[in-house]
């Protein structure tokens, strides 16, 4: 069994698209771990729904605060199997995702932290923003260890290994945004450079998974809140 964890608002419809998208595409036996935080023109009733309609386990956590960060540590110490699959309700996958090679993988390589998704096209190589090309190994376009602290983790759909993260989420402050704390220099700049980085992707193919949240909160007015970028915890509509 494989745990998924997701964190949601409350956009039944954008994240049936997203969870439709993933039993569509990738096979494998899931327990759905989400966290239904409480912001958004919808209601957490119609947002569970959604998750038991298209997965037989489900564990929803329904806090009465709605905290993006808070959300994420509470999941991942939710998480019980050795790897897990991390994707947020705003995802849409395209393209059928071979969960079982995923996993071999990762159980040969035992410094491989996480195989993420990736959002653009390959070619012989494997581009991040555009700006930084990432190298094929034979299986996947691994990261090279100059680009570890840097690219390393990414909140995009990935399969993370639970004893790379755990040691992490227990230092990790939930008034910051996590994932610019795992790659702030010097406190886990060591750690994230000793494991190992990949994106999940032959050569000559397709973006596997689209970014379905940034139009929907464009259109719809949403942007994070918070007093700096650095310490955002929510969504809130623009006035």
């Amino acid at each position: 069994m494989i745990d998924i964890t997701t964190t949601a608002t409350l956009r039944p419809e954008l994240y049936e698209q997203s969870l439709r998208s993933l039993v569509e595409h990738v096979a494998g036996d899931f327990r759905l771990l989400i966290n239904i935080d409480p912001v958004g023109p919808g209601n957490a009733d119609a947002v569970e729904a959604v998750a038991r309609k298209y997965m037989s386990r489900v564990e929803a956590f329904r806090p009465e605060t709605a905290n993006f960060q808070i959300a994420q540590l509470r999941l991942w110490h939710a998480v019980d199997s050795e790897f897990f699959f991390n994707m947020e309700d705003d995802w849409e996958i395209l393209v059928d995702v071979d969960m079982a090679a995923m996993l071999m993988v990762m159980r040969q390589r035992p410094d491989l932290a996480l195989l993420r998704l990736p959002r653009w096209e390959s070619h012989k190589f494997t581009r991040q923003w555009n700006k930084w090309k990432i190298p094929f190994n034979g299986q996947f376009f691994e990261l090279p260890e100059e680009l570890r602290g840097n690219l390393g983790f990414s909140g995009h759909p990935s399969l993370i290994r639970r004893e790379f993260l755990r040691p992490m989420a227990e230092r990790l402050n939930p008034e910051y945004d996590l994932e610019k704390q795992m790659k702030r220099p010097g406190q886990f700049g060591q750690y994230l450079f000793a494991w190992s980085y990949g994106i999940w992707q032959k050569q000559e193919a397709p973006a596997t998974i689209k970014d379905i949240g940034t139009p929907w909160r464009r259109d719809n007015k949403w942007y994070k809140a918070g007093p700096t970028k650095h310490k955002w915890t929510t969504w809130a509509k623009m006035d």
